[in-house]
């Protein structure tokens, strides 16, 4: 009877701790959604490069979409007044509020390869990103835009 007594106790603990290990191996591998994930309109922008400012304002005409899922982004631009268009895609990281785009493909291809890293503000159904360094400092040129949530 002590025997099947301690069978027991070292059954359960030995199941127990199967158990929990078992939680925490999934909780490792799991992925955590990031806040960025859906698809995205911009709302407004500036691009900033030696002192010279683009205003780009959505409208009928001028649109950009991102759509941001897993560890996957991918942008396009359209232009119908002057019937142009861009895109790019890649890989992305999000930590500490810094989101790093690594451009798998893009429409010059020179930028291919190239990461872009970006402060970002988080809203309710919105996010605006700031060009900054790998470490969070915003730059003084580059893109600064907002994007609003569209699913």
């Amino acid at each position: 009877m002590k025997t099947l007594s301690r069978l027991s106790v070292v059954l359960i603990v030995t199941t127990s701790f199967l158990f929990s290990c078992d939680k925490a191996v999934k909780r490792r591998y799991e992925k955590i959604k990031s806040p960025l994930e859906g698809v995205w309109e911009m709302a407004d922008g500036k691009w900033i490069v030696n002192d010279s400012v683009t205003r780009i304002t959505a409208s009928d005409t001028l649109r950009s979409l991102k759509i941001i899922t897993g560890e996957s982004f991918s942008t396009v631009h359209w232009d119908c007044s002057r019937n142009g268009y861009g895109y790019n895609g890649g890989q992305f990281t999000y930590e500490n509020d810094i989101y790093a785009e690594t451009l798998n493909f893009m429409a010059e291809l020179d930028m291919v390869g190239a990461t872009n890293y970006f402060k970002i503000e988080m809203g309710d159904d919105h996010f605006k990103m700031s060009s900054c360094d790998s470490l969070g400092n915003v730059s003084k040129y580059g893109y600064f835009e907002t994007w609003r949530r569209i699913q």
